[in-house]
């Protein structure tokens, strides 16, 4: 399987997508993350959109057959929206795509994750992160994310995350 990027404008988003999901052997969706929001009001964690104008394609044709296919089509309609090279090379590598598959959910999406410390050691007990502590790099309590070490599209990832309680102390049950 390979991961294409589509840049589109915001307010075409919606469009792209219908159009690009209509096409013979694509799947086109726009990947959200879970983002923590507190006012005076509410406090609680929603969906947004991890890469606002993006729009990734999953798809079995390989970059020459989908260069050909449809580097026409994102010609006639760049006002829409162009695919994203980087060094020539237009799909995601296979780490990015590894990293992807592990995160998103079945809806495309990458919920929080919930840890507690045990002393100094950080054990995430639920989401997609279980599993991958040795890849935080820094945790934001307050703000509920985890920066960990993997990259897509060149951007370094910010997770959704929300530890009870704080680093050196230990909780018996979560």
């Amino acid at each position: 399987m390979f991961w294409y990027v589509v840049e589109t404008k915001l307010d075409l988003n919606t469009k792209m997508l219908d159009f690009l999901n209509r096409q013979e052997n694509i799947e086109a969706f726009i990947p959200k993350v879970e983002k923590w929001f507190k006012c005076t009001e509410f406090e609680e964690f929603q969906l947004r959109d991890m890469y606002p104008g993006y729009i990734f394609i999953k798809t079995t044709l390989n970059e020459e057959i989908f260069k050909e296919k449809y580097a026409g089509l994102f010609q006639t309609v760049e006002r829409l929206g162009k695919v994203i090279e980087k060094d020539g090379f237009i799909s995601l590598c296979d780490d990015e795509i590894d990293v992807l598959s592990k995160l998103l959910d079945n809806s495309d999406s990458i919920r929080h994750s919930r840890g507690k410390y045990n002393g100094n050691d950080l054990e995430i007990f639920s989401g997609p992160l279980k599993g991958l502590e040795k890849d935080i790099q820094k945790i934001n309590r307050h703000k509920k994310i985890a920066k960990v070490r993997f990259e897509v599209l060149g951007k370094e990832m910010l997770l959704p995350l929300e530890v009870i309680n704080k680093k050196g102390s230990v909780l018996d049950s979560a």
